[in-house]
C-alpha cells in the first residue's frame, strides 16, 4: 500500500499500488486545495498535464464560489488517481449544494459552468444536435451538481465516484475505490 505523506506525518491518501486508484474509504479523502496539488500534480506522474488541469479547477472554484457559496465540491476520475500509463484528460467534479435555486442553476449553466451531454443549438433556426458533451474549459473539467437535500442525489453519486470502471469503460460493482472532497478555506 502506497502513500502520500504530510510533513506532519499524517496519511493524506492511500493509493492502490496496482490500480493507482485511492483506495475506498467509506467517506471522501477530506483535502484542502494545497494537499490536492502537493498529492495529485506536484507528487504525480505527470505533473505538467495535471498543472493545467488544476489551475483550471482553482479558477473554476473561484467562478462558482460568487454563485454557490455555501457547497461541497468532490473530485473523482483519472486526475485523482496515481495512474503510471497515461496522464488524466480531464477532471471530473460535483458541486454538492444545499436546496440550489432556480436562479444558481441557471447561473451555472448558462456561464457553461456544468458539463452538458443532451443539448442542441439552433442556427437560422435549425436544431443542431450536440453529438458531445460540453464541458467548461475547453473540456478540461467535467462538473455536475447534487441536491444536497436529496439523499437519492447525493448518494447516487457516491455510489458512482466509489465504483472503478472495467477496461469497457462500466462500473465494476465488485470493486471499490476512494474519491476527495475538497476543504476550499486551505
Amino acid at each position: 500500500m502506497e502513500s502520500l505523506v504530510a510533513t506532519k506525518q499524517q496519511t493524506l491518501i492511500q493509493v492502490d499500488p496496482a490500480t493507482g486508484l485511492l483506495l475506498y474509504k467509506a467517506s471522501p479523502y477530506e483535502l484542502t486545495l494545497d494537499e490536492m496539488h502537493q498529492a495529485f500534480v506536484v507528487n504525480a506522474p505527470f505533473p505538467e498535464d495535471r498543472s493545467l488541469l488544476f489551475e483550471a479547477f482553482v479558477v473554476y472554484l473561484k467562478q462558482t464560489r460568487s454563485i454557490v457559496p455555501d457547497r461541497r465540491v468532490w473530485v473523482d476520475g483519472s486526475f485523482v488517481s496515481l495512474r503510471q500509463d497515461r496522464p488524466p484528460n480531464d477532471l471530473d467534479l460535483v458541486l454538492i449544494i444545499n436546496q440550489p435555486t432556480r436562479l444558481q442553476r441557471q447561473e451555472l449553466a448558462g456561464r457553461g459552468l456544468l458539463t452538458m451531454s443532451e443539448a442542441s443549438f439552433k442556427i437560422d433556426g435549425v436544431d443542431i444536435p450536440v453529438r458531445q458533451k460540453l464541458a467548461p474549459y475547453g473540456g478540461m473539467l467535467d462538473a455536475y451538481q447534487a441536491d444536497a437535500s436529496k439523499q437519492n442525489d447525493v448518494a447516487r453519486w457516491e455510489v458512482q465516484w466509489s465504483t472503478p470502471k472495467d477496461d469497457d469503460g462500466h462500473l465494476d460493482f465488485s470493486r471499490e475505490k476512494g474519491f476527495v472532497e475538497v476543504d476550499e478555506r486551505g
